[in-house]
């Protein structure tokens, strides 16, 4: 009887040394937005007779946060998003397409340590933008090309927690890609599920 109580205290111990806080556990954040053009303007395009020009477009990504430090408050994970920077066309000349997914190594720093209500949040991150640019010139076959460019992100949000393991998040990001030419930068709004793994109650 005494070694069996004795093996459930030493279970109960490594339970309580081992267990992890609901906080701690990965997190999967996915949901879609608006891309607004920060740079270039596109001002030139803008003002050919016959033009027309869209700064920004839809918008889809997903983030895992796969733990943290200092008891939940600084998190760090991955990102990958697909952004619509812009298109514009030109009557009797060409139309442009401008499209970038991100691949980011991610940071999260949670501004308020309880995981419960309104948990404001700041976030940025780094890594490589994958950029497609689709060009149609008139009586030419349409040519793409792909380039990969250093990114950076930074932004904030506001999560609200719904149940213990799920919570609905606006973000506001801003993106920046050093592209060969031009630096291009577009304001990102979202909205977003998140589901933390693990933490079924």
């Amino acid at each position: 009887m005494k070694l069996l109580i004795a093996l459930l205290v030493d279970i109960a111990t490594a339970a309580t040394l081992f267990a992890v806080e609901p906080q701690q556990l990965p997190l999967v954040r996915a949901g879609g937005g608006y891309t607004f053009l920060a740079s270039p303007s596109l001002n030139d395009i803008a003002d050919l007779p016959g033009s027309s020009v869209t700064r920004g477009g839809g918008s889809f990504g997903a983030q895992l946060l796969l733990g943290s430090l200092f008891q939940g408050v600084f998190f760090y994970g991955v990102e990958a998003s697909y952004l619509r920077m812009y298109d514009y066309s030109v009557t009797g000349a060409s139309t442009v397409q401008f499209n970038t997914v991100p691949l980011l190594a991610l940071a999260h720093i949670a501004l308020k340590a309880e995981d419960v209500g309104f948990i404001p949040f700041l976030q940025a991150g780094a890594g490589v933008g994958f950029t497609t640019v689709t060009t149609a010139v008139t009586n030419k076959p349409k040519a793409t090309s792909t380039q990969s460019d250093f990114a950076l992100m930074a932004g904030a949000g506001v999560a609200r927690k719904i149940a213990p393991n799920f919570s609905l998040d606006f973000l506001v990001r801003y993106y920046h890609l050093f592209t060969d030419s031009t630096a291009t930068g577009g304001v990102n709004l979202s909205i977003n599920a998140s589901f933390r793994l693990g933490h079924l109650y």
